[in-house]
């Protein structure tokens, strides 16, 4: 009998651990399923830093100027729309989430 009841203990305790770990595993990997698009593995973030002698202030032709500056980073084909967040900066929004932000007074800029 006493052998019967080390080996229950032995048992319980060995299978125990084993389930606790096969729940964490499902549990961590069940948070990460779950939450994909915030851990998004693929994701990746480039900048690329460029400086125009462009006028981009605000006016009726702006956006031929930004089309010419689109066209030297080669992006004119990826816009969708612009606006000025204050008033010496520039944000020019691109398709595939991607955008332009381009200080007017300096010309420095970044995509």
């Amino acid at each position: 009998m006493k052998t019967l009841r080390k080996w229950s203990r032995i048992l319980h305790r060995d299978i125990g651990y084993f389930f606790i770990g096969t729940t964490l595993i499902y549990a961590l990997s069940g948070i990460a399923l779950n939450h994909m698009s915030v851990w998004n593995p693929n994701y990746s973030v480039t900048l690329k830093y460029f400086k125009t002698s462009y006028d981009l202030t605000k006016t009726d032709n702006v956006q031929e100027q930004i089309f010419l500056l689109l066209d030297d980073i080669d992006h004119r084909k990826n816009y969708k729309k612009h606006f000025y967040p204050s008033n010496n900066v520039l944000k020019i929004f691109l398709k595939g989430g991607s955008s332009a932000v381009v200080n007017i007074r300096s010309g420095n800029g970044n995509i």
